[in-house]
């Protein structure tokens, strides 16, 4: 099993936790409709937090500066066909 990043603890938020998969941290992330520095935080395959950039612990996967993070996009064409109408794809 991989090694579980940190991620902020709620009650503590100068505290990592040990129960996070992942984060992403980027320039430019779609949040609340707004482009803004940030990094997201992935538990469980789920996002669990979106912190402030340079909270993002230095483990953090960080995009470069010309990719954009758009966390919880889904690609409708390839995952609201399934299951069935996939012979199309």
């Amino acid at each position: 099993m991989p090694e579980r990043r940190r991620c902020l603890n709620r009650a503590d938020p100068t505290v990592w936790s040990a129960m996070t998969d992942l984060v992403i941290a980027a320039e430019r992330v779609l949040v609340d409709g707004a482009f803004r520095p940030a990094a997201v935080v992935v538990e469980d395959g789920r996002i669990a937090a979106v912190e402030a950039l340079e909270d993002a612990p230095a483990s953090a996967l960080h995009l470069a500066p010309d990719e954009v993070l758009l966390p919880g996009l889904v690609d409708t064409h390839v995952h609201v066909n399934e299951p069935g109408r996939t012979e199309w794809e």
